[in-house]
């Protein structure tokens, strides 16, 4: 297996995956470490939940990603349905490493693990050595680890300060 670094974290769904994603890059860019993905956030209409937006760490730009209505034709799992230009600028958020150290994706789902969505931009991210910090539900965890080339680091949101752990597991992982 190529020695790439991989860091998954990995929990339950609602159980502050994004949260401490959202607090670990901060603290990581604030450290001097570049960069890009996106980070899929809970987007609500008056109180009501209505999907996600993606949120792109290099340029700071939110943007529609996965909604509960969709059209038809549109990608769908469950009740999410994945909006086509969402999709394409959220890859192009994950393919964009000019000047990254760290590649963010928020979150693998039972859509990549089909083959769709975020699959194709990861598999070129492995191939291409980049260094990536990769968000799964737990009950995905095998399923992605059975599918990727490398070997991860693996974060579970209940491990004891879990927030020190991931961040300086990726500070030495990315030297």
């Amino acid at each position: 297996m190529p020695k790439i670094p991989l860091f998954i974290l990995t929990g339950p769904i609602h159980s502050g995956k994004t949260s401490l994603l959202v607090r670990t890059c901060a603290d990581l860019t604030g450290q001097g470490l570049s960069l890009n993905g996106l980070l899929s956030r809970a987007y609500f209409e008056e109180d009501s939940f209505r999907g996600y937006n993606g949120y792109d760490l290099h340029t700071g730009v939110t943007f529609p990603l996965i909604r509960i209505i969709g059209e038809p034709e549109w990608d769908h799992i469950g009740r999410f349905y994945f909006l086509p230009e969402g999709m394409k600028q959220a890859e192009d958020s994950i393919l964009a490493i000019e000047t990254s150290r760290l590649t963010v994706i928020d979150e693998m789902g039972p859509l990549e693990l089909a083959g769709r969505g975020f699959w194709r931009p990861f598999l070129k991210l492995q191939k291409l050595g980049q260094p990536m910090l990769v968000v799964v539900r737990e009950k995905l965890l095998a399923s992605l680890t059975a599918k990727t080339e490398v070997r991860p680091s693996v974060f579970r949101m209940d491990q004891p300060d879990i927030f020190e752990a991931l961040k300086d597991g990726i500070i030495t992982g990315t030297r």
